[in-house]
Parts: C-alpha cells; structure tokens; sequence
C-alpha cells in the first residue's frame, strides 16, 4: 500500500473508517474508506410517465476541499437538477414502460484524489397494461401465433384456444367476456385463457379481453367468424303454367355459389332464353336459385341437379325428370234422370287439360248451357272431367274425351249413342175372364210405354209399367164384358 501523503493540517480517521479533514490543506490518502459506494434515494415507487427526483449522494466525502463530480448514466428520459449539496447530486427521471429493467447508474469521482466510485440500479417502473395481444391454438396445429387482425374464422368443428397477453407492472388481471365492454357483456372466462371446444355458428360474435391494473384497464376485442362448407337444400320442382319450377337453396359461409346441371349442360348465374331461365340471389350466408323450364327443354328421363359452392367445400343433388305425356282412364257413360253423364280421367307430368268433343263440335272448360254442362278440376298430376248432355242426343253421336299438356295429346271415344228402342212384343193371353197383353223394350236412354185400345175409349182396363235399366214393360188388365177381339196398335 502506498504511503499517505500529508500536507499542513490535521487528518482524522474515524473509528468506523471515514475520513473526515480539518484544516485548509488538501490531503490525500488513498485508504479502503474512499472505495465505498454512492447512495441512490428513490422517494416513492417509480410510475409511468410521473417525473421523480432522485438523490445520488456520498455522505462520506469530506466537504472540505474539491467538490466530488457527480455523473448520472441511464436510458430513460432524465434531467439534471441544480447542484444544491457539496456531496449529492439530484435527477428528474420520466419513466416510460420501457425504461423498466433498465439501469441507472451514479458515478461519484473525487478530482483530489483520481478515485471514481459509482453504483447502479435496476428501475423498477409500475406501469398501466399495454400492448395487448391474442395468441391462438388452433385445430389440431400445436404452434401457437400471435392474431395481428381483430377477426379470425374458424371452421366449424375446430377446437380454439385464445390465449391473451398484456405488458404491464405488476401484471393485470386478465379475464374473457362474450361481446363488447359495458354493452352487457357475459363472463365467459375469468383467466387469460378462453377454450372453445367445437366452434359452431352459436359461437360466432365479439369476444374481449379485459386487463384490470391499479393504474388504468385495457382490452382487446376479437371477432370471431364460423366457415363451413355448403349446406344444401333441395332442389325441389313442381310442374307450373305448363312448365317445370325447381328451386334450390344453400347455407354456407362464406355464403356459396349455385349453379344448376341440365343433362350435361351447366347453367349458373341470372339469364334466360327460350327453353329456360336462372334466377339466383344472396342474403347473409342464405343462396337462393330457382330454373323454369318450359316445353322446349323437357325430355323423358332429364337428369337435373344442383350444385353448391365455396372455398370450404362443393355439395350437389340430383332429381330425375320423368315428364310423361297425359294416360287417359275413360270416358265412362251412364244415363241418369234422362241426361247422359260422362267422366273422364287423366294423369301427367305436368298436369293436363281435358276438354271433350261431340261431332265436331269442342266443349272445354266448366260452364253450363241448355244443352250441357262441364265441370274440371286438377289435384296434383290428376285432371278429372265430367260432362252431362241434356238434348242433342242422335245414333250417330260420336263422343270423345281428349287429354293435353306439353308433351303430348291422348284422347278415347264413345261410341253408338244413343241406339233406338228394341221392342219385345206384344202378347197376349186370356186369364181369369180377362185378356193380359204383354209388351218390353230396350234402348240406351230408357223407354217410355204406352198402350192405344182402338176407338174403345170406355173399356175397362189397368195398366202397370217398370223399368230396370234400359228396358221398360207394361201390362194391361181390361176389366168387364168379354170381347173376341182386342184391336191394339202400339206407338212406342
């Protein structure tokens, strides 16, 4: 160890090994004393953005002689005050979340002597939460990323995990809502850490995360979306003003595409010609299409389908056309109360018409005259038709009932209406002093009888008729004197 030097004056050392000096004189010693550490004073805890004073002093310099210089070493944001102490020196800090970890250093030198003394501490900054952030797990993917937007989708089925980090000191406390702060949100999650199991479209909206501090509360929100592949429904058709309607709709997100197969044709869009027409529209994740094919585009045995689309996935379903033209059951006749009734019957893809023919003349339609009347009616493929014919009937009527649509025309007769009576008769014989006569006929429209006694309008006699279907009888029954001769005529 060197020797010390000494001038005039008079050096002390105190017991606990400071130095103190008396005198005018500059003593240098160069002792273990001098090699002690400044002291750096920190009036309260230290907060963002809030200045603070500190103290770096040396309570053990002599205050006698060259004052020490003092230097402040540091990455945060300082001023240096006024120098108001021969052995401390005071700084204004302005901490910044930044600045927390870092060092600050007081350096002590001492001109007289050539010896520098310092000491560092590491500030420790109490700061609101910042930077927030959501991490993700997602699907079967074991990597976990960092969200850089506030919307994510998810396709529907997928495990998600989201995790939420915030820089603050001491750390927030950290917490999940379903929707947005203040707007009567819902806990969903009292940790950083939100599980969603099987994401569906129930699990589509805003979900925030909440970071409470004792300096100030943050969030951070996410959107959260659920794809899927198409969802079809149908198509359906039914048969329309003498063309097919099929229509098709489809759930997706995003919403998807729809196109139609016609046979081994593609068709897709809003167009139409003369065979066909595509009407398409959108609303949210909804797509609905509908075709009409009129006759120009139907056939026997037509595979139609429709096809939905996105980037998730293509669904299709198929329908098979079997346009066929009208079979006719009919026409049945039957006479009822004097007027001929007749039925005709007819089933179609699509459903036909049925109008009737008598001679040459066209009955269509429902409506009643003196003569006739039509009723029709359509159920599903079925039409069904009657007709009644009041007057107008000959032998040689020709009755037809005729089945139309799109794809064809069928149509069956009736033939030899009405035929003329077939008279049966008349015989006669005596019984119980009386003469019995006898007398039938048979005709389409059941015939009326009636007997003609000559100029003997005064004879006594009965008469009974019945009919059963087409056949009428009548019996006479005189009654009275005898008589050889019983002169009859018949206008039947």
């Amino acid at each position: 160890m060197k020797a010390p030097e000494v001038g005039v004056g008079t050096a002390l050392i105190k017991p606990w090994g400071r130095l103190t000096c008396q005198g005018v004189l500059t003593i240098s010693l160069f002792t273990p004393a001098l090699t002690n550490k400044p002291d750096i004073l920190i009036p309260g805890p230290l907060e963002s953005g809030r200045p603070k004073k500190l103290t770096c002093y040396v309570p053990w310099a002599c205050e006698e002689g060259t004052a020490p210089i003092f230097s402040w070493t540091s990455a945060a944001y300082t001023s240096l005050g006024p120098r108001s102490h021969h052995s401390s020196s005071v700084l204004t800090l302005t901490p910044r979340p930044q600045d927390h970890g870092t060092n600050l250093t007081c350096q002590v030198h001492f001109p007289a002597t050539g010896v520098s003394v310092e000491r560092t501490i590491q500030l420790n900054i109490t700061y609101a939460p910042q930077n927030m952030a959501i991490s993700i797990f997602q699907g079967n993917s074991t990597a976990l990323k960092i969200l850089q937007t506030t919307s994510l989708s998810i396709l529907e089925g997928q495990t998600l995990r989201l995790i939420c980090v915030a820089d603050s000191n001491p750390l927030a406390k950290l917490s999940w809502i379903r929707g947005s702060p203040g707007l009567k949100a819902t806990p969903v999650s009292s940790t950083a850490i939100l599980e969603l199991p099987r994401v569906g479209p129930a699990q589509e909206g805003e979900f925030t995360c909440q970071a409470r501090h004792p300096l100030g509360s943050q969030s951070v929100s996410l959107s959260l979306s659920v794809v899927y592949p198409p969802q079809l429904l149908g198509p359906s058709c039914s048969w329309e003003d003498q063309g097919l309607h099929c229509s098709c709709s489809s759930r997706a997100q995003p919403a998807p595409s729809l196109r139609w197969r016609l046979g081994a044709g593609l068709l897709e869009g809003n167009y139409g010609n003369a065979s066909h027409s595509v009407t398409s529209s959108s609303v949210g994740p909804w797509t609905n299409s509908s075709l009409s094919l009129c006759c120009t585009g139907l056939r026997e045995g037509l595979r139609l389908s429709c096809e939905a689309r996105n980037v998730h996935g293509v669904q299709s379903a198929s329908v098979l056309l079997l346009p066929d033209p009208p079979q006719l059951l009919g026409p049945s006749c039957s006479w009822e109360d004097q007027d001929l009734f007749c039925s005709c019957s007819s089933r179609a893809q699509p459903a036909p018409s049925l109008r009737w023919r008598l001679g040459a003349g066209l009955v269509e339609g429902n409506h009643s005259n003196a003569t006739h009347a039509v009723t029709s009616r359509s159920a599903g493929p079925w039409t069904n038709s009657s007709l009644s014919l009041r007057v107008g009937l000959s032998s040689d009527l020709r009755l037809s009932c005729e089945a139309r649509n799109v794809l064809g025309a069928q149509s069956a007769s009736v033939l030899q209406l009405p035929d003329p009576p077939q008279l049966l008769g008349p015989s006669c014989s005596w019984e119980d002093q009386g003469l019995h006569c006898s007398c039938s006929s048979r005709a389409q429209l059941a015939p009326s009888l009636h007997w003609q006694l000559g100029n003997h309008v005064n004879a006594s006699y009965r008469v009974t008729s019945s009919s059963a279907g087409a056949r009428g009888q009548q019996l006479p029954e005189p009654h009275g004197p005898r008589a050889s001769v019983l002169p009859l005529s018949g206008a039947y």
